[in-house]
C-alpha cells in the first residue's frame, strides 16, 4: 500500500497514530528544518524534483500567484502540468536511488529508480511518501505537490510488477 502525507500532518500525530503510516519516506531534496527523525523511516532526496526544476517552478508560481486574473489561474494550471511532465521524465530517467536511513547515516546507493524501489517496498508493507507542502493550498481546488504524482508513479510501477 502506498499513500502520501504532509510532514505537518505526521508531526501532529502520536507515535501510536504514526504507526499506521508504515514506512514514512521523506521525498524532499533538503532536510526539512525542525523535522525529527522520529517521524521519518527513510529519506530519498532523489524522489523529489531536481533543484533546478523546483526552482523554476517556484519562481514561475510566485509570479503567477501575484497575478490574480483568470488567465494566470489557467496559466498556472497549465504550467503545473508541464512541471509534472518534467518531474515524471526526471524520475523515469533515474537508474539509482540514494537512501538515507538515519540522521548521521551514510547514503546507501541502490541500483534502481526511487519509483521502482518504493514500489517494491510498498508491495510488502504500507509506505507513506512525505513532503512539507500542505494537503491543499488555500487558493487551490487540488494539491500542488510532487508527492501526489510520485504516488501515482509508484502505483503504476506496482501494476506493471504484478
Amino acid at each position: 500500500m502506498i499513500r502520501e502525507a504532509s510532514t505537518s500532518t505526521l508531526r501532529s500525530l502520536t507515535p501510536e497514530q504514526r504507526a499506521s503510516y508504515g514506512l514514512c519516506v521523506l521525498t524532499t531534496r533538503r532536510w526539512i528544518q525542525g523535522l525529527s527523525w522520529d517521524c521519518v523511516s527513510l529519506w530519498i532526496p532523489r524522489a523529489a524534483p531536481s533543484k533546478e526544476l523546483l526552482s523554476d517552478w517556484q519562481a514561475l508560481n510566485k509570479r503567477l500567484v501575484n497575478d490574480k486574473s483568470l488567465v494566470s489561474y489557467r496559466e498556472r494550471a497549465t504550467e503545473w502540468e508541464k512541471f509534472l511532465a518534467c518531474y515524471r521524465e526526471e524520475q523515469q530517467a533515474l537508474q539509482t536511488t540514494e537512501i538515507v536511513q538515519s540522521k548521521r547515516g551514510t547514503p546507501k546507493s541502490v541500483p534502481m529508480s526511487p519509483v521502482a524501489y518504493l514500489a517494491r517496498i510498498a508491495q510488502h508493507m504500507p509506505v507513506t511518501v512525505l513532503c512539507w507542502e500542505r494537503e491543499i493550498c488555500p487558493d487551490e481546488t487540488h494539491p500542488r505537490c510532487h508527492r501526489f504524482e510520485l504516488v501515482k508513479l509508484i502505483e503504476q510501477e506496482m501494476e506493471v510488477a504484478k
